[in-house]
């Protein structure tokens, strides 16, 4: 038993550090596609993952080492088909006409074997047939590729890592794993029933992906500042304006940065309809507040308020007290005031967010100023799908009507 505990252990134990390298693309292609992340879904993609990382360590854990490996004289592959029948019969004595030697094929080590390998490869049926959506071809032979796979892992000793197969090869175990994979096929509406089906899950994520949240919205967010950044990289010769630059020098910006903010931000998202690279990805839009195209001064107040004035409040803020000169008390004063203003622009900005978090707040005050929102596209994907959807039963019932008339005419 402990051969089967140390893998499962190991695989929980692993699990969680792939879990966080696929977090964000897994969060992204749900944002592209549905709008939203539901639960749900979630735990049944990330299940399925950790299915598939124990099944693997059951195939190849508990490693040996290389030098006995090296060792090894017993034969790796087993290519006759039905072995394990023959070896149970002839392990347990069976006789067919005699009842008393059946209880020996049900206690005989090979038939469990043979109940692992079905066991193994029986939730990848399932998880086919309930949310890849694969008919019984599909699953059969997606189970043989995920058992030759086991098996090739097997034979290779470990791609090469082993001087030779450490494992053996047996073809029985490509026929039992399929035929596991078809079992979970068969067993999954006993078990689906008590789970939404895939097309409810699909409409649950779309109508949650009606709603622009603050994860989504960071999402693009941090999209947009990296392009934000490649455009400044692509700025080789930093730009010069003698009286620009030193005044950006002084609050502790630079005018490749703004010249990047203004590009990205103010020129180029209201030719794009309000939509830039971000927000395309995670389906989000900028719009005015009565859901037409945003305007460029509107991009102006909105961008230019977060980007060259709220981001880097503590920048600026640090810049400006350095040069708070000592002998003038009304410039002092001055700087101060202005020093406090970006600050109280800083926090409330943050406390914002941290309040639209729980309380669902959506609009910040930048925002509210520039009279733009971010609204969620996704309703339009759904329209889109709806209507194609809706124009194939269209196709296809007047197909069956253009049949009926033509065998009423040959009637």
């Amino acid at each position: 038993m402990s051969e089967y505990i140390i893998p499962i252990k190991t695989a929980f134990f692993i699990f969680p550090f792939i879990a966080f390298f696929i977090t964000i693309p897994y969060m992204l292609i749900q944002y592209r596609k549905f709008g939203s992340i539901p639960i749900l879904r979630t735990v049944i993609v990330y299940s399925f993952i950790l299915y598939l990382i124990n099944a693997y360590f059951l195939v190849i854990l508990p490693l040996p080492s290389i030098d006995d490996v090296a060792k090894y004289t017993s034969p790796t592959t087993q290519l006759v088909p039905f072995q394990f029948i023959r070896d149970m019969i002839e392990q347990s004595k069976f006789v067919w006409n005699v009842p008393s030697t059946y209880i020996e094929i049900i206690t005989n080590p090979v038939i469990y074997q043979v109940v692992y390998n079905i066991l193994m490869v029986l939730p990848f049926g399932f998880y086919l047939r309930y949310y890849f959506k694969r008919n019984i071809l599909e699953t059969i032979g997606f189970s043989f590729i995920l058992s030759l796979f086991f098996e090739v892992t097997q034979l290779t000793g470990l791609y090469g890592i082993y001087p030779r197969g450490y494992r053996l090869f047996d073809v029985d175990d490509l026929i039992i794993n399929t035929f596991g994979g078809f079992i979970g096929y068969v067993i999954t509406p006993l078990i689906a029933w008590m789970l939404p089906s895939k097309e409810k899950l699909d409409e649950i994520s779309y109508e949650r992906g009606k709603q622009v949240s603050f994860t989504r919205r960071f999402f693009a967010f941090a999209i947009d500042n990296m392009m934000v950044l490649i455009i400044m990289l692509l700025i080789a010769k930093p730009l010069s304006i003698p009286m620009i630059d030193s005044f950006l020098k002084t609050i502790g910006l630079s005018i490749n940065y703004v010249c990047s903010i203004v590009l990205y931000f103010m020129i180029l998202l209201p030719i794009l309809n309000g939509v830039s690279i971000g927000k395309r990805i995670v389906k989000l839009q900028v719009v005015s507040e009565d859901n037409e195209p945003v305007k460029w001064w509107q991009c102006v107040i909105r961008y230019g308020m977060l980007y060259l004035i709220i981001l880097p409040a503590p920048v600026i803020s640090i810049s400006l007290m350095k040069q708070i000169p000592m002998d003038s008390i009304n410039l002092q004063l001055f700087l101060f005031a202005v020093v406090g203003i970006f600050m109280i622009l800083y926090f409330v900005f943050l406390m914002q967010i941290f309040i639209g978090i729980f309380q669902k707040k959506k609009l910040l005050y930048y925002e509210k100023m520039s009279c733009t929102k971010n609204i969620s596209t996704v309703k339009e994907i759904m329209k889109k799908e709806l209507e194609e959807s809706q124009l194939q039963d269209t196709d296809g019932q007047l197909d069956m009507d253009e049949t009926t008339k033509e065998d009423e005419l040959v009637s």
